[in-house]
């Protein structure tokens, strides 16, 4: 059986919008094996939280009733045994091994692309597990049907359960997640150092730890706290295209940034150089990009406005 993160909890699981149905449903699971949402297909690219989420049931599962046979594999280590099993002819041996148990969490399904002999063993224990009542965890970079070369009938098993998605963590829960993991290390953060680290675009939670364990490798090795001005120059500057869409909505944190906004356009304003129809040409643009970024530009139409009588 592959090895169980010990961290790997509920209790230590961010919950953010993008992966809360999973969550839900995970610990439905796991608090009800076998009632509900059997099998449970949980799908995502990789680096957020398949694995964490299903670590979670396994240990919820085990503590409620140590009597429970429960069992985390990787594909990878289930074909290594299946290939191992086929060498000894002892492939009924295998088969047994996973027919008697309450809880099965199978990850990195994707891998049974083009398995037919593995596909046939695991179609089998499926068939077996659910007969007795069993609760089945799967979980894949992709939904059953985007696996190439898969069985219909596993395709059939997979999705009569319940198939959720976990999507890339957005601000709010990329700043919770930096904090749990900067309390976990015992390291505390300056204000606003959590919010720059947010702000960056990140593939998957693992990218967002590894810029975070920068930082707290520099506070720790350098003996000094760092700000949020330290961010850029440790990660490199944000790209443009790399902007946050998902931010908050300007508030009192914005307000210098408005405030060079309009301070900029008013001295637009007061030159009036070439007549009006170039500067009332040039309000209308900035209103038009201040309302697409975000700002409030109640001031600037009043400004405008003024300025026409």
């Amino acid at each position: 059986m592959s090895e169980l993160d010990p961290r790997f909890t509920f209790e230590a699981f961010v919950v953010g919008p993008a992966n809360r149905l999973a969550s839900a449903a995970a610990r439905r699971a796991a608090d009800s094996p076998g009632a509900s949402y059997n099998p449970l297909f949980l799908y995502s690219a990789s680096g957020l939280g398949k694995s964490h989420i299903m670590g979670a049931i396994a240990h919820h599962v085990s503590q409620a009733d140590s009597r429970l046979r429960v069992r985390y594999e990787t594909l990878e280590r289930y074909l290594e045994a299946l290939t191992a099993a086929i060498q000894r002819g002892a492939k009924d041996d295998l088969r047994d091994e996973y027919r008697d148990l309450d809880l099965l969490l199978l990850d990195d399904v994707q891998f049974l692309a083009g398995q037919s002999e593995a596909q046939e063993m695991i179609l089998g224990t499926l068939d077996a597990l659910t007969s007795r009542g069993s609760q089945i965890v799967l979980a894949s970079d992709r939904p059953p049907a985007d696996i190439d070369g898969l069985d219909s009938r596993l395709v059939s098993r997979f999705t009569g359960g319940l198939i959720v998605d976990i999507a890339p963590p957005e601000f709010e829960t990329r700043v919770a997640i930096i904090r749990r993991k900067a309390d976990e290390a015992g390291q505390t953060l300056e204000p606003g150092v959590a919010e720059a680290l947010g702000r960056r675009r990140y593939r998957n939670v693992r990218e967002l730890t590894g810029a975070l364990n920068r930082v707290l490798a520099v506070q720790e090795l350098e003996e000094r706290r760092l700000g949020p001005e330290d961010v850029p120059t440790l990660l490199g500057p944000m790209p443009r295209e790399e902007s946050v869409a998902d931010e908050p909505v300007p508030g009192p944190g914005m307000d210098a940034a408005l405030g060079s906004f309009l301070a900029e356009v008013s001295d637009a304003l007061s030159q009036r150089i070439g007549g009006e129809e170039p500067w009332r040409r040039a309000v209308r643009e900035a209103v038009e990009q201040g309302d697409r970024e975000g700002f409030a530009v109640d001031r600037l139409r009043a400004l405008a406005e003024a300025e026409a009588r």
